[in-house]
């Protein structure tokens, strides 16, 4: 079952020790996008 990214869209927000660490450093992550259940619907 397909299913719209606005249905699928899950809120995200950095930590404030990832927010320092992406300003200190430009990128932020590694960190888990989709787990390995919501891959196999896509």
């Amino acid at each position: 079952m397909m299913h719209s990214m606005s249905s699928r869209t899950k809120r995200f927000s950095l930590t404030p020790r990832e927010l320092e660490q992406f300003h200190a450093q430009g990128c932020a992550g590694p960190f888990t996008l989709y787990g390995p259940d919501e891959m196999k619907e896509i």
